[in-house]
């Protein structure tokens, strides 16, 4: 009330005034030197950048505080999707471990009556049908043994279905050969393709050694650019010349024709040495 001689020195934050720093006199002849006024310009600056480095201290303290909170929760998220993962993978595995056994007792049911009731034309049918569904029990038991219970490695695959295909067959000194790199490979891919390797595998036991020449079965499978190629090649026998293999009344060429189409790709046929059918399928079909 006093006071007879006022100055006012702003504080600034990018042209915007934040607060003012007031000196008073009350002496009214008093007058501020130009080395105050300097002086009182520095210490105004200095509490503008004390009040901005505080307001920045506390937006960042509030930012990380905010920060904290997300990182809390995502990671509380992403720890209930591991642990749903973990769940549906064991889900998955029983599922594939159940399917596998229920194709399995189905195949030993089919070979019971087919040994027990059915004639040698039937029996031989029923032959067929039981290694197709060996082959498509091998899927679910490749699928639950698999790490990631999607895919399979079919250089496995081919042995365990070969394996079980000759089993099944008394024919004696036939040398296997298999030339696969390792070659992983989606269930919508491994089915039909095991079972074409299956019906292509049966075909060569029945009709392909009636010879006492060298016997030789070869199956091989290679990427070239954007195509699979699958060759499945057997001695001995040549596939009859004027039998259209796209036309025939067989059930089992009708079946891979089929699911050949299914895979989007070519089968081709080369009787040269015995019998070579060739499969050429596009990568992710």
């Amino acid at each position: 009330r006093n006071l007879r001689s006022l100055f006012y020195c702003p504080f600034l934050q990018e042209a915007t005034v934040i607060g003012v720093l007031l000196l008073g006199t009350i002496d009214r002849t008093r007058k501020f030197s130009r080395e105050e006024v300097d002086l009182c310009q520095t210490i105004s600056n200095q509490l503008a950048l004390g009040i901005q480095n505080t307001r920045l201290h506390t937006g960042l303290i509030k930012y990380a505080n905010e920060l904290e909170v997300q990182i809390s929760e995502r990671k509380k998220a992403q720890e209930q999707i591991q642990k749903d993962l973990k769940e549906k993978e064991v889900l998955l595995k029983e599922i594939h471990h159940r399917v596998k056994n229920n194709l399995s007792i189905i195949s030993s049911l089919i070979n019971l009556h087919s040994q027990n009731e059915l004639n040698g034309e039937s029996r031989k049918r029923f032959e067929g049908l039981r290694t197709q569904i060996n082959a498509i029990s091998l899927i679910h038991e490749k699928l639950y043994q698999s790490k990631d219970l999607a895919t399979i490695d079919f250089k496995g695959y081919v042995k365990d279905i070969i394996n079980s295909i000759f089993s099944a067959f008394s024919i004696g000194n036939i040398q296997i050969n298999t030339e696969i790199k390792k070659i992983i490979l989606d269930i919508e891919t491994s089915m039909p393709l095991g079972l074409i390797l299956n019906e292509l595998t049966t075909n060569a036991l029945k009709h392909g050694f009636t010879t006492e020449q060298e016997k030789v079965f070869s199956v091989k499978m290679n990427k070239d650019k954007n195509n699979y190629v699958l060759r499945v090649k057997n001695t001995g026998t040549p596939f009859p010349e004027d039998i259209d293999f796209r036309k025939t009344k067989s059930l089992g060429m009708q079946l891979v024709c089929l699911l050949t189409e299914q895979l989007k790709g070519t089968i081709e046929l080369e009787r040269s040495n015995g019998t070579e059918f060739i499969i050429t399928f596009p990568v992710g079909s």
